[in-house]
């Protein structure tokens, strides 16, 4: 890291005031290294968001080409449109970090400050991003009571709905069976063709798939693995292959049994609020409260665009 970000994040995390804004430059250097660490980032569009609920256009019934003879008239065409809104959500975190730490340890304990801060909130993105349902009732205003079927009231993945949840919406895809065997081939070629029109062009779809079943996939003696694409290969976060011309890519918060497949332009990301920190002091305890917040939304923008496989094996030894 420069020397200027450096003291950029030392002012902003350190200052005793508690409404210190992060500079512009390191709040893009944050985006930055959520985007590294956040393959939802790295693989579908991101777009800057100018207010709080942003209509992003679309269009429903496009344009006709017809065959007419010479000096025959054209029949007229038109194009219907319809919007995709995205609502922004705030995602928040905070630390107590002891003064002895800081004051010992100033830079180091800066950088470990802001690597944690990346770590959890590009979690925190992918999760919801995938996972996400904002209408999941079983929750739980405890954290301690909280587990893998019970959610936290506060659970990130409350904030909107995510790839899984939007694949099983009415309007999407149909959904593809896999009766409990492992990811194939011939799976994802099934995802394609159940995506109609959307997956006419194969090098523009993502398919996103579980530990397991990228495992199952890297396995499979038909798959071209990264060395085997040599110097002009593109190494990605989570990338296993190419299938088709699809790229896979592997999340570990994808959850097991599971997998989408969409183009990659039609789950968009919002990004209303990119990184706000600030920090006040707790006196009584002699310590410095950090706070992390960031506004962004999720959204699709043709819900048939998208399609899921479901039942896949979660056994790790297959």
């Amino acid at each position: 890291m420069s020397t200027l970000r450096r003291e950029l994040i030392e002012k902003a995390v350190t200052s005793s005031g508690v409404s210190d804004f992060i500079p512009t430059i390191v709040a893009a250097e944050f985006i930055k290294n959520l985007r590294e660490k956040n393959i939802m980032r790295q693989n579908f569009r991101t777009i800057n968001m100018p207010s709080a609920v942003y209509n992003v256009p679309r269009v429903s019934t496009g344009t006709t080409v017809y065959y007419v003879s010479e000096g025959s008239t054209a029949p007229e065409t038109s194009v219907s449109s319809g919007v995709m809104a995205l609502t922004a959500k705030k995602l928040f975190a905070q630390v107590l970090v002891n003064e002895e730490a800081i004051e010992d340890a100033v830079a180091n304990m800066m950088e470990v400050v802001r690597e944690d801060f990346v770590d959890a909130m590009a979690t925190a993105e992918e999760r919801a991003m995938i996972q996400g349902d904002s209408d999941y009732a079983d929750t739980t205003e405890t954290e301690g009571d909280a587990d893998a079927d019970t959610w936290y009231t506060k659970d990130s993945r409350l904030a909107f709905d995510g790839a899984l949840a939007l694949a099983e919406s009415g309007d999407a895809a149909t959904k593809i069976n896999a009766d409990s065997g492992s990811m194939t081939t011939s799976l994802v070629n099934r995802a394609r063709y159940g995506l109609g029109k959307f997956g006419r062009y194969a090098s523009n779809l993502i398919m996103v798939v579980n530990p397991i079943s990228a495992k199952q996939l890297r396995e499979d003696d038909k798959i071209v693995t990264i060395d085997k694409f040599g110097p002009q290969a593109t190494i990605k976060l989570g990338w296993v292959t190419t299938v088709y011309g699809i790229n896979i890519i592997e999340s570990g918060q994808c959850t097991d049994g599971y997998a989408f497949c969409c183009p990659k332009d039609n789950l968009v990301i919002g990004d209303r609020r990119k990184i706000k920190v600030k920090t006040e002091e707790v006196i009584e305890s002699d310590q410095r409260r950090i706070v992390l917040s960031e506004r962004i939304a999720f959204s699709i923008r043709y819900p048939g665009g998208i399609i899921e496989i479901y039942g896949l094996s979660t056994d790790a030894s297959t």
